[in-house]
């Protein structure tokens, strides 16, 4: 499985997340992750079985946030 990210922008906050679409189902059931419907700028706390369901069948990305533009550009910017 490839890695890929999703990006969303709202109100200039650009948040990325990791794409997880492939493994939705696995990653909810366990609990471990929030889970986040990706509609173009738009994402959606994932919170039932039905919601995700209903996300796969549209076809949208699921992902896993994994932080905002600014602050990881920050952050490797701190380590070099």
């Amino acid at each position: 499985m490839k890695t890929t990210i999703v990006t969303t922008d709202v109100d200039g906050n650009r948040f990325i997340f990791l794409d997880v679409t492939e493994k939705a189902k696995e990653i909810f059931s366990s609990g471990i992750f929030e889970i986040f419907e990706i509609d173009g700028n738009d994402e959606y706390l994932i919170e039932t079985h039905d919601h995700l369901n209903h996300a796969l069948s549209m076809g949208l990305p699921i992902g896993i946030q994994v932080g905002s533009m600014g602050t990881l550009i920050k952050q490797l910017a701190n380590t070099y």
